[in-house]
């Protein structure tokens, strides 16, 4: 049994209702059983044993609708019965790691061949017998008026229009390429960085100084993949306005260099938060009085 492909437009077939619920199931069934040329030995005990256990049904009755409705043709290859699923080429593309079929076509049969598959001549046959049809009125495959798994009535008008694919082809879509990585490798900040630092930040030439002298050694001080930045201008006014944040939205003059700008830890945090709520809490005379 193999992995196959099922199209919306089955569902929508015009002649494949003329068949009993079951006979449509088992055709679906067939195409996993069926080789990568869309063929299989017809032994009805094992059709039905892989394909319908639970349901009492006639499986060469089933068979036979399908036959007559042009979606099968049932032939031998000497004494053996075998089934091709019409136009299974057109409709699946089996792996091309699947085995060779071991079953030669019928007779006047030929396979419509996928261009990503490899031809079926490179493959071969395993058998050469000579093969005859056991069944009279299976028609020929040419003349089939069933296209089985997607008529191109079904298919859309827009996917029809040659123009429409030539335009997609002709106006590919452009990726743009990943941002490159760098490590922050100068050591004097930008003219244009600073200037944005004192219209934005409005922190005096010293304080941008300080903080860029921060900014610059805990940077290249890093060793993780971290430090690696595809933008380090945007890196650098992200650090400017977590600066002002930590420092109640005044300039970053009492940064604590010893840290080298890293951001106080979730304890520190924790413990600054308890001391400024307790100096709340006891005013001015109690921060006085506790220092």
């Amino acid at each position: 049994m193999r992995c196959r492909n099922i199209k919306y437009a089955f569902f929508l077939h015009d002649f494949l209702p003329k068949c009993e619920p079951l006979a449509r199931l088992l055709f679906i069934g067939l195409w996993c059983m069926a080789d990568r040329c869309g063929r299989l030995e017809e032994r009805i005990h094992k059709i039905r044993l892989q394909l319908m256990p639970c349901d009492e049904c006639d499986i060469d009755a089933l068979l036979g609708q399908l036959e007559q409705h042009g979606f099968i043709i049932r032939y031998l290859v000497g004494d053996m019965k075998c089934i091709q699923v019409v136009n299974f080429l057109k409709h699946q593309h089996p792996h091309f790691k699947e085995p060779p079929s071991r079953f030669p076509p019928p007779d006047g049969y030929v396979d419509e061949k996928p261009k990503r598959n490899k031809p079926e001549a490179s493959l071969g046959h395993a058998s050469d017998k000579p093969r005859t049809s056991h069944r009279q009125n299976h028609g020929a495959p040419d003349s089939n008026p069933a296209d089985m798994l997607n008529p191109d009535t079904l298919i859309p008008e827009s996917s029809l229009n040659s123009d429409s694919r030539k335009a997609a082809r002709n106006h590919p879509k452009h990726h743009s390429p990943p941002a490159q990585l760098t490590r922050l490798s100068f050591d004097a900040l930008p003219m244009d960085w600073a200037e944005w630092t004192r219209s934005e930040m409005g922190w005096n030439a010293d304080t941008i100084q300080d903080v860029w002298v921060n900014f610059r050694d805990y940077w290249q001080s890093r060793t993780s993949k971290s430090a690696q930045k595809s933008d380090w201008g945007a890196t650098w006014r992200n650090w400017c306005r977590q600066q002002n944040i930590r420092n109640g939205g005044n300039h970053a003059a009492t940064i604590n260099h010893s840290t080298q700008g890293a951001r106080p830890s979730k304890s520190d945090r924790f413990k600054q938060a308890l001391i400024d709520s307790t100096y709340d809490e006891l005013g001015t005379e109690g921060r006085s009085g506790g220092h």
